[in-house]
């Protein structure tokens, strides 16, 4: 195959993953809110969880702190000769946090913590945001290790905001979703090179579809050990936080596996830029 027919196929495939995870943010709304079920299930962590005030998650995300990080995100992009990848990384912060809130607008449920409109979590998107566009600007070499780290961070953002009662389950896997379809979209545009030696990217894809789904059967066995009524039990919150774990590793290995795409857009035929750094 030709590299133009590489592009453009890799082009058509970031396109279908943005409008197939953004088709699927709707779906897990419309399940996790408009359903007995869904609402049984995020309600049922929501009540093992506990409800702090002083979560230092709370401060970490604001405007100051996401413009820092764009900040760093457009810094390696052009030390690289790569300020296309430069705009694409804070795309994705960025566009992801306003289309988070502007989610929360149109998209209402319940409150928790007495705060606003939970769906999606606002806290999430910007956490994953700011790794994947990491992810994003880069060298490939360096994709899979960061990965690994992004992978050891995540889970602890997303356990730590149930845990602590400010979001459900559903805000999560809303906020992770949201993230991989403004990747997926900014990424059409312009995407990273695909890495020269794929092995390492596999092996990491690899470990981190293990790890969703070994915390997968952990959250399935700790829900069959949960009695009827397990409210702030054991055993219903081991069984949120393992599948917040599953969620977020899948995330990782989805995006990982379509930064490995060829580049689609303008970024196969870069005439007039400067040689791209490694």
């Amino acid at each position: 195959m030709r590299p133009s027919a590489h592009a453009r196929v890799g082009r058509t495939a970031r396109t279908a993953v943005a409008v197939g995870a953004g088709l699927a943010v709707l779906v897990v709304y419309a399940l996790a809110v408009h359903t007995g079920g869904g609402r049984a299930l995020d309600g049922a962590v929501l009540d093992a969880a506990g409800y702090a005030t002083d979560s230092p998650l709370l401060t970490a995300v604001s405007v100051a702190s996401l413009l820092l990080a764009c900040a760093a995100v457009a810094t390696i992009a052009l030390a690289r000769r790569r300020g296309d990848l430069a705009i694409v990384g804070v795309a994705i912060v960025v566009g992801g946090s306003v289309i988070g809130r502007l989610l929360k607008l149109v998209l209402p449920r319940p409150e928790v913590a007495g705060g606003a409109n939970s769906f999606p979590s606002g806290h999430m998107i910007a956490f994953a945001g700011v790794a994947v566009a990491l992810l994003v600007v880069l060298p490939a070499a360096a994709r899979p290790v960061t990965a690994i780290a992004a992978a050891l961070v995540l889970p602890a953002v997303a356990v730590q905001l149930v845990r602590d009662g400010w979001h459900r389950p559903s805000d999560v896997l809303g906020s992770l979703l949201l993230v991989l379809a403004a990747t997926a979209a900014a990424t059409a545009w312009r995407a990273p090179h695909a890495p020269a030696r794929a092995r390492f990217h596999r092996l990491a894809e690899t470990g981190l579809m293990a790890a969703a789904l070994v915390a997968a059967a952990v959250a399935g066995i700790a829900h069959g050990f949960a009695p009827e009524g397990d409210a702030r039990g054991g055993w219903t919150l081991v069984a949120g936080a393992a599948a917040l774990v599953a969620l977020v590793e899948a995330f990782l290995a989805a995006t990982l596996r379509l930064l490995r795409l060829a580049p689609g857009g303008g970024a196969a035929r870069r005439p007039h830029t400067l040689p791209e750094t490694t």
